[in-house]
Parts: structure tokens; sequence; C-alpha cells
């Protein structure tokens, strides 16, 4: 894995910056060589297959999370549970 700069939370390898240094070390695992899913569309690759799956949907444009108040529409699940306590005030519960 590459290095953890100490400043800012910056990837060394692509200069990314995050806002939390554990969103930094989870951004270098998408270095690695043991990245064994791979897009076939862009290259991209992943560690996991949730994680190409999840990828696809940039491509399909698929968005699979409803939301019930206002039917937005959403990508992943953590982003509709989110989207329901910020602009909605519901308190919501589900496993990732």
């Amino acid at each position: 894995m590459p290095p953890v700069s100490e400043s800012l939370s910056k990837c060394e390898t692509c200069n990314k910056v995050f806002a939390e240094r554990q969103t930094l070390i989870q951004h270098l695992k998408s270095h690695s060589a043991n990245n064994k899913f791979t897009c076939d569309l862009c290259d991209k690759s992943y560690t996991k297959r949730h994680g190409l799956l999840r990828h696809a949907r940039t491509h399909t444009g698929e968005r699979p999370f409803t939301c019930e108040k206002c039917t937005s529409t959403f990508v992943r699940r953590d982003v509709l549970a989110s989207h329901q306590r910020r602009a909605l005030g519901v308190s919501v519960n589900f496993l990732l």
C-alpha cells in the first residue's frame, strides 16, 4: 500500500485530499495490485465484488433506492438514509 501523508490526509500517489484520515486509508487500497474486481468499461478496480457492483451504477445510471416521501432516487442506501435524516427529519435504521 502507498505511504500515508501526514499532512491534510493527502494521497501521495494521486494527490487526492480527504477530510478524514480513515477515508484516505480506505482510498489507498484503490492503488493496490490486490484489486481483483475490474470494471470492463473504465478499468477501475476494487478489492471486493460489492465495490465493483456499486461502481457499475455510475455507468448504468441505476438508482435503486427511492425515498418514499419525495420520490428522489439514490445510487446507495446510505445516501438515501442521509437524505431522509437531513431533509425529512426521519430516523432510519438499516444494515449496510
